[in-house]
């Protein structure tokens, strides 16, 4: 009896242990997305589902970086690398240059071929960008958008961190960064080019020696009158003479002289 005690009092615990031992097993294996993983073996396929009969969108190697955007069962989602192929319709693309464009559409599908017919890889929205490498019937062909995905067998990939920021793969991105700081400099020109003003008028001498940094004026063909600052030293031949002045007008010294000045940047003689 003793001896039947002991043993179903030792199988309990072991019971007990194998439950413990379960439980941290499961709990170790706990995975948080997105991460940045790497490939173990060699021409792994990239697949367009979660089983071997979808579509096979490329291959990677090993050693190769994806990210892992998350799991379903023994598959791994994961954005898709650069020698995958990515197509979308032309009409739901506005060039902004010949080689990137900007979705004008809702729900505009990336496909793994120019057909219809082809595997749905992932979806654009109006105002996404994109990188065109080529053009067919009624498709371009696109560098692979951050928003396209397919599914590789878990087995194939190993966990290698956290920070998926070291993954640069986006030529689209970088485009669209190009572009942005491009079109900030063209407005900021052209908010410069927006204070430069023309003025035509009289060239007259200005007799406030309190403001002898600005010796002459001009009377303007509508009667207004600007101190002009800049080119003293030619003026003076063209005193009591219609000229064209291009400057910019210092709105800010309106507070401290009676007329606004203009910064001289150009000035001719009128004919």
């Amino acid at each position: 009896m003793i001896l039947r005690f002991a043993f179903l009092s030792i199988l309990f615990c072991m019971m007990n242990l194998n439950v413990c031992c379960v439980f941290v097993s499961a709990a170790s294996v706990q995975e948080f997305f997105p991460f940045l993983g790497e490939v173990i073996s060699e021409k792994v396929n990239i697949r367009a589902g979660q089983s071997v009969n979808f579509e096979m969108l490329c291959f990677v190697n090993n050693g190769d970086k994806l990210v892992v955007i998350e799991r379903d069962y023994s598959w791994y989602k994961v954005m898709l690398p650069e020698s995958a192929d990515n197509f979308i319709s032309t009409k739901y693309v506005e060039l902004i240059e010949p080689d990137f464009g900007e979705i004008v559409g809702d729900q505009v599908n990336i496909r793994s071929k120019s057909d219809t017919a082809s595997s749905i890889i992932g979806q654009l929205v109006r105002g996404d960008k994109v990188m065109i490498l080529s053009e067919g019937e009624g498709f371009y062909k696109i560098y692979p958008h951050k928003k396209s995905y397919g599914w590789i067998a878990d087995k194939y990939i190993k966990f290698k961190s956290r920070d998926i920021s070291s993954y640069k793969r986006n030529l689209s991105d970088e485009k669209e960064r190009e572009l942005l700081l491009k079109k900030q400099e063209e407005e900021r020109i052209a908010e410069e080019l927006k204070s430069i003003v023309t003025i035509v008028g009289t060239v007259k001498t200005q007799e406030n020696v309190e403001l002898d940094s600005l010796v002459f004026m001009l009377i303007a063909d509508d009667s207004s009158v600007y101190y002009i600052k800049g080119f003293n030293e030619v003026l003076g031949d063209f005193v009591n003479k219609k000229v064209r002045v291009q400057g910019k007008v210092d709105k800010n010294a309106e507070a401290i002289v009676s007329h606004p000045i203009v910064n001289a940047l150009k000035f001719q003689l009128e004919l």
